[in-house]
């Protein structure tokens, strides 16, 4: 199974680039991602709960059950390894970045 990853803005969690195989593992294209708000990634009744545990999480590293929604609509449990990393743009901007790989949940 290939491994499926993403990188979203630390600050609104908002997708900066998704690989293939998590495209196809949520089935959206990486373009969509990137058009969606994290909460519309996240099934209904799971966002507030995961809001709560961004605001709570301080961790630069760690892993989390993520309950992602599907373009169809269908629920997609994942478990998530993450990693926040710094980066620096062309105009010396340093920017938050969380680096994640997600599993499936059978």
């Amino acid at each position: 199974m290939p491994i499926a990853a993403y990188l979203s803005n630390a600050s609104d969690r908002s997708v900066i680039a998704a690989n293939q195989a998590f495209c196809e593992l949520i089935g959206f294209t990486e373009q969509e991602l990137k058009e969606l708000s994290w909460p519309r990634m996240l099934m209904p009744d799971y966002a507030a709960a995961a809001a709560v545990l961004l605001q709570a999480n301080t961790k630069t590293d760690g892993a989390i059950e993520w309950h992602f929604q599907k373009k169809d609509g269908s629920p997609l449990k994942v478990h998530g390894k993450y990693r926040l990393t710094q980066v620096v743009d062309a105009n010396h901007k340093v920017h938050e970045l969380y680096f994640t790989v997600v599993t499936p949940i059978k």
